[in-house]
């Protein structure tokens, strides 16, 4: 019997030591309030009392108030450039987080009847693999003379795909996968509209025919969620759900316009083609299914017309003028000015690379940026070059074989499942994934961004189903 996540909890051998540490902690942070004359300090304290003895021994809420902060508080550029927002993201909270869950992971682990080991598999294997060449890379590099805080800041931001070893590892049913998605699907929608109050703010400012770009990283988390709601209409029926699926893309969907990244809107395209094709394959081609298909898209281009004018209703400038302006620079990329940075930038790395192809650069290596002010000097905007350029072919290597095993068992669980929720969410994960693989060619969303996290997570959760699905089709021995 499977135990839903609401009931799965860290099982510790006395709470009382724990209790106690966590309640010298919190007396710890009231002194410094107390000392250094910080307000501010006393309501985190209060706020985080609140919320620690909410989620106290619980991966399950400890994830849910995660995910939120994750998601919700923009990164340190973005709230500099928007300070009216609340407060940025700390990159050091995001640590705490993770040494909480990995905690709480090994606790239970150790305390429970089961084996506190689980044998690895072929994916565990990739990333350990993966880790391991990261660690000989920032070495390497250390030797090169690469700058330490750089080292130290991409040792981190790789060192968040660790999520994938305390989600495969804590979450067990497909009731606590629901969960999670449905989660992550309200947080990015709350976002969203945290998007639309920067556009509304900003449209004030630009007074031009064009709606200013609202910029932060945060709408990458709608090249995941948008998918998972669109498989709704593609593998589900029930007509409630599948308004208030509609309801849920309007706010998501203006956040990925007013981001006017043009990479994301190519990725994301692509993902409803791939559930269109994935839908075709398990219900089959037929005529109806294409005119159902042929409606679907008429229905939806006229929905985003319908949103854009009621858009320009709202702010200053034309969303249709936008809209048409920054698709028409993809008819003519040759002449784009943000294409030719980029690509100089990485010119400018390949060409350390080439000095040692199989190791690269190592971790800590940079460049001196085309403008100065478009990215810090050890970034350039392309994930795999990114790779490519610190830690060389055989990094590089090991990390397309990550997402080659990921995707195999995705769609396994995809073809042979006879769950159709199982189907469902393998189908949404291998179309977001594939968008999202596309938008990495224009920056490090996968391999420099806090969301790593988020990748990660949805990896394990595609382990946790594999390994289910294999188990369930075991033969049973009588």
């Amino acid at each position: 019997m499977e135990l839903p996540l609401s009931n799965y909890r860290v099982n510790f051998p006395d709470k009382k030591y724990c209790n106690f540490v966590f309640i010298v902690f919190e007396i710890v942070i009231l002194g410094l309030a107390a000392y250094f004359q910080k307000p501010l300090y006393i309501l985190v304290f209060l706020g985080f009392l609140f919320l620690s003895f909410w989620s106290l021994f619980s991966i399950k809420r400890t994830l849910f108030i995660f995910l939120t902060y994750l998601v919700l508080f923009p990164n340190q550029p973005s709230f500099e450039k928007y300070p009216y927002l609340l407060a940025p993201v700390s990159l050091q909270l995001l640590a705490v987080f993770l040494l909480i869950l990995t905690f709480y992971l090994i606790t239970d682990k150790m305390s429970s009847d089961t084996p506190s080991y689980m044998s690895l598999s072929g994916l565990d294997k990739l990333f350990i693999i993966f880790f391991t060449w990261v660690i000989v890379a920032a070495l390497f590099g250390l030797k090169n003379g690469g700058k330490q805080a750089y080292i130290i800041l991409e040792l981190y931001f790789f060192g968040f795909y660790l999520m994938y070893f305390i989600i495969s590892r804590s979450v067990e049913s497909l009731n606590s996968i629901k969960h999670l998605i449905a989660a992550l699907i309200i947080i990015s929608v709350i976002v969203s509209c945290e998007y639309i109050y920067i556009a509304i703010r900003e449209s004030g400012i630009s007074g031009g025919l064009l709606l200013k770009r609202v910029s932060t990283q945060q709408p990458h988390i709608a090249q995941i969620t948008i998918p998972f709601l669109m498989s709704y209409y593609f593998f589900k029926k029930q007509k409630k759900v599948v308004l208030l699926v509609s309801i849920l893309l309007i706010p998501l969907f203006l956040m990925v316009f007013f981001s006017q990244q043009r990479a994301l809107w190519v990725g994301i395209l692509i993902s409803l083609i791939i559930l269109w094709f994935l839908s075709f394959v398990e219900q089959g081609v037929t005529i109806h299914n294409l005119m159902k298909f042929i409606l679907y898209l008429i229905a939806a281009i006229s929905f985003v017309v319908i949103i854009l004018v009621v858009v320009d209703k709202m702010l200053m400038g034309s969303s249709l003028l936008t809209l048409i302006t920054r698709a028409n620079t993809l008819l003519d990329l040759s002449n784009d000015a943000s294409l030719s940075i980029r690509l100089a930038e990485i010119n400018h790395a390949l060409a350390q690379w080439r000095e040692n192809i199989f190791l690269g650069t190592g971790l800590g290596s940079w460049i001196s940026p085309v403008i100065l002010s478009h990215i810090p000097e050890n970034h350039i905007d392309n994930s795999y070059v990114f790779i490519l350029w610190k830690t060389g072919i055989a990094g590089l290597f090991i990390f397309i074989s990550i997402w080659a095993v990921f995707f195999k068992k995705a769609f396994y669980l995809f073809n042979k499942s006879l769950n159709s929720d199982v189907r469902q969410i393998a189908g949404a994960i291998i179309a977001a994934f594939s968008g999202l693989l596309i938008v990495a060619l224009t920056n490090t969303c996968i391999i420099y961004y806090r969301f790593n996290i988020l990748w990660a997570l949805l990896i394990g959760l595609v382990e946790v189903m594999y390994r289910r699905e294999i188990k369930m089709q075991e033969p049973s021995h009588d």
